[in-house]
């Protein structure tokens, strides 16, 4: 039988340091795996769905070993060749464990579920949404900003070209430096040239390919 352990409170795809773009080129990788064993156990790793966009081939958790229990939740879901895989399927869960038909492996079903649990947290954490459709102000207590002045914007009202890029974020109250979160893309672009001929011409090429959807522009200023 075998038996997966680790500490509660360790997660080691949730370190950065975990995931692919910097486990995959560790100078000792074998020796880098043996270590995070050494010290949190091998635990089952769920393996994440092909159509969650949050999730690339750079910052997906790298830390397991062939020889690691991995639980595909759909057939299309893969390891690389030679990585012990389960279909989510096959396994049966008991009480606050899963575990193979037949015995063989369990696991706790918290360490099989913790890190997409942490993941879903992290990117539905959003305590002081800014209104879906307009401005939100700035939130401060004391020195602590718990939310940026925030713009959503929708495509049909930006920038006609780049050269009026500058007068409509002044029009808008747009500071010099934003982000710009766009739907289509999971991370945002420091915006920094609105006011610098020729310089958005991205931004405003990108409002043909937003359709109805909402880019977000944070403002870019000190969170404490």
């Amino acid at each position: 039988m075998t038996t997966c352990a680790s500490s509660e409170t360790s997660i080691p795809g949730a370190n950065p340091l975990g995931q692919g773009v910097f486990a995959t080129r560790h100078p000792d990788r074998d020796r880098f795996l043996a270590v995070i064993a050494s010290d949190v156990g091998t635990l089952p790793f769920l393996i994440p769905r092909r159509d969650v966009g949050f999730q690339t081939t750079r910052n997906m958790p790298a830390v397991t070993r062939p020889g690691d229990v991995h639980v595909a939740a759909d057939p299309r879901d893969r390891m690389p060749d030679g990585y012990r895989t389960l279909p989510a399927a096959d396994l049966i869960t008991d009480g606050e464990t899963v575990a193979t038909p037949d015995g063989s492996w369990h696991a706790p079903l918290a360490h099989l579920l913790g890190l997409p649990i942490l993941v879903a947290g992290v990117h539905g954490y959003d305590p002081f949404p800014a209104p879906a459709d307009g401005h939100g102000t700035r939130i401060t207590i004391g020195r602590t900003a718990w939310r940026r002045e925030t713009w959503h914007i929708p495509p049909t009202i930006g920038p006609a070209c780049s050269e009026a890029a500058g007068s409509w974020a002044r029009n808008l109250g747009l500071p010099r430096r934003v982000f710009v979160l766009s739907p289509g893309e999971l991370k945002p672009i420091l915006f920094n040239k609105f006011w610098v001929p020729c310089r958005p011409v991205r931004a405003v090429r990108a409002r043909s390919c937003l359709g109805s959807a909402f880019p977000l522009f944070p403002a870019l200023l000190p969170a404490c």
